[in-house]
């Protein structure tokens, strides 16, 4: 295995604990995550077997402790001890377009800044973090406990992503200015995860892994994971799945693969992750949400009916096909447009939008035997009269 995302997992005292090297040629870095201090530590290669004990590891690390990158997070707050949300709200990150700095201070990027106004608050912070000549930033916020929101922002290469998590008034709670520190530089496709407890995730590629890495509610580092080997990606989607653990799926060239860790941290597919949907000559975004005990992974794909076409396809628990044909929304406008998928109920997913010509409406219901039901448009605002 690469050195770049070598790892052993072990448990102290009930706390996770990931011991992984990262590094360029020459240099190795043995980073171990500490739920409860998100430490940081260094050693040299001729320090480091290829298979070096968790605890052998450890000792090495004690003695060769170089100062963190990052302030140590602010004290608990009450999104740790609140309540996961129930399973019927899980849902994938809202991906809500791009952002300029000036933005923060102007009147441009109006409903964005609607839909996530802790960032107005937090302008400052996310202006000295990007700087004022920055790139377009894209913005994924997600629904956590007690009210609270994550938001992640980055563009790619991102090397320069920043974290901010702000309890229900937009005041910030904890950041991350390096979310991804320790990790080989380059790392793409950040996705914002909320998961059970308040905790925090981020999926990502760093060549050739897709990985995750993950905070608990006061911002400590709780663990970091390899979820399968892919060479190149062009395109992810994750969400938490209460109960079962980590959803995720990378889009590629040789068709989408699909890894589920558990909470317990094992990885349910195996090492190399299942072959899901179909491959495309583009590898299209991916959409994911939970149905009945299993899952919905919406893409771009061909059948008989032509190409640059809508797909769902429904998987069970252990990734086997529910239907054997997918569901076939109709043509889309554009290959890179991205349909939403929300769960309504257990039984029943709200899909859409999606466009074309052929297209039988903006939204439908899904149903867990794989039908489609027609959605009822929303009701209008009628004033007075």
């Amino acid at each position: 295995m690469p050195n770049e995302l070598r790892g052993q997992q072990a448990r102290n005292a009930g706390l996770g604990l990931r011991a992984m090297t990262s590094g360029t040629p020459g240099r190795q870095c043995l980073v171990a995550l500490f739920a409860a201090s998100g430490a940081l530590a260094c050693a040299k290669p001729t320090a480091l077997g290829a298979d070096v004990g968790v605890a052998e590891a450890v000792a090495q690390l004690f003695t060769a402790v170089v100062s963190l990158t990052e302030a140590p997070p602010s004290a608990p707050s009450a999104v740790a001890e609140a309540e996961p949300a129930p399973p019927h709200v899980a849902t994938e990150a809202s991906r809500l377009g791009e952002l300029s700095i000036a933005a923060l201070s102007g009147d441009a990027h109006a409903a964005l800044l609607r839909a996530a106004p802790e960032l107005r608050q937090q302008a400052a912070l996310i202006r000295d973090h990007f700087g004022e000549g920055s790139a377009a930033i894209a913005v994924q916020r997600a629904d956590l406990s007690a009210g609270a929101h994550a938001v992640l922002l980055a563009h790619e290469p991102s090397d320069r992503a920043l974290v901010l998590v702000t309890d229900a008034r937009g005041d910030l709670l904890w950041r991350k200015d390096r979310p991804l520190v320790g990790v080989i530089s380059g790392a793409r496709h950040l996705t914002l995860v909320a998961g059970g407890a308040g905790h925090v995730l981020v999926v990502f590629h760093a060549a050739p892994w897709l990985a995750v890495r993950a905070w608990l509610a006061d911002g400590s580092i709780l663990a970091d994971h390899q979820l399968l080997e892919v060479p190149a990606a062009s395109g992810v989607a994750a969400m938490h799945w209460p109960g079962v653990g980590l959803l995720a799926v990378v889009s590629s060239r040789g068709g989408p693969r699909a890894q589920l860790l558990t909470e317990e941290g094992k990885l349910l597919w195996g090492p190399n992750g299942a072959p899901v949907g179909i491959p495309w000559d583009a590898p299209p975004p991916l959409s994911l949400a939970v149905q009945a005990g299993g899952w919905l992974l919406g893409q771009h794909g061909k059948t008989a009916a032509g190409a640059d076409r809508w797909l769902v396809f429904g998987y069970d628990r252990d990734a086997s096909r529910r239907w054997p044909q997918p569901i076939d929304l109709g043509p889309s406008a554009a290959p890179m447009d991205r349909l939403i998928l929300r769960p309504d109920g257990e039984e029943r997913v709200v899909a859409g939008p999606f466009s074309g010509p052929s297209a039988p409406a903006r939204r439908v219901w899904l149903t867990a035997d794989g039908r489609i039901e027609p959605h009822p448009p929303a009701p209008r605002a009628t004033g007075p009269r």
